[in-house]
């Protein structure tokens, strides 16, 4: 039984991977491994990131469901600009308000 329960051994060749796999590993919201962008830092461009251990994490912009890349590229164009983006510039970039 407690070899069932006992952690895979794994091996790292650099720091870098060990903090890659420490990242993957933290469920608490503030970084997901493949996420460019913190959960505050979504927030600030005006963004819901709903993060999910068992499936897809969900985005939201003003009621609108986006994907991750969507979300990713409203934020880089907020932070850019310093303010949250209108309403018009959102559907320029394709989210459907």
């Amino acid at each position: 039984m407690a070899d069932q329960i006992a952690e895979e051994k794994k091996q790292f060749n650099t720091l870098e991977e060990v903090k890659e796999d420490e990242a993957r590993r933290v469920a608490g919201g503030w970084y997901v491994g493949s996420d460019k962008y913190t959960l505050e830092e979504y927030s600030r461009a005006g963004i819901t990131w709903e993060h999910n251990v068992w499936s897809k994490d969900r985005y939201f912009i003003r009621g609108a469901k986006i994907d991750q890349a969507l979300a990713e590229r409203i934020t880089d164009n907020s932070l850019m600009l310093g303010r949250l983006l209108t309403d018009d510039e959102l559907r320029i970039l394709g989210v459907n308000l």
